[in-house]
């Protein structure tokens, strides 16, 4: 009885580490230092300096004119269904004050048309200074 060997070609894969990478060069310890000097060698001084700063201070509401608005559900067809509404406040006006000074910013109202009641005018809502919430009861 004879045995045979047979001896076939192997592919295997790379394994050897890879070569060491260069290492960048060392930090400079002089490198982002910059000196300036005079004819004479001395440094210089810079004598003259400039800053600006700001702030604002924030206004708050103090009161506020509206119209008290219905408004009611309106179709693509135009209907309206008088049962379907929300009331709201327009804002006409707001009287601002930022500690200083009260100032005044002007809106437009809204103007009555097929779904739109206007139910109140010129209704004046004050309001605290320091949480912007309605003052009930006035």
């Amino acid at each position: 009885m004879t045995f045979e060997v047979v001896v076939r070609p192997a592919v295997v894969p790379n394994i050897r580490p890879q070569a060491a990478q260069p290492l960048p060069p060392p930090d400079d310890p002089t490198q982002g230092i910059c000196t300036i000097r005079g004819s004479n060698g001395k440094f210089l001084d810079l004598a003259y300096s400039w800053s600006a700063s700001t702030s604002a201070t924030k206004r708050h509401e103090i009161k506020r004119k509206v119209d008290e608005v219905r408004i009611y559900q309106k179709t693509d067809d135009g209907i309206v269904h008088k049962e379907n509404f929300v009331d709201v406040h327009v804002s006409k006006k707001h009287w601002l004050y930022d500690g200083t000074y009260t100032t005044t910013e002007v809106y437009c109202g809204m103007q009555e048309t097929k779904n739109v009641k206007i139910r109140t005018k010129n209704k004046i809502i004050r309001c605290d200074p320091m949480t912007n919430q309605q003052i009930i009861g006035e």
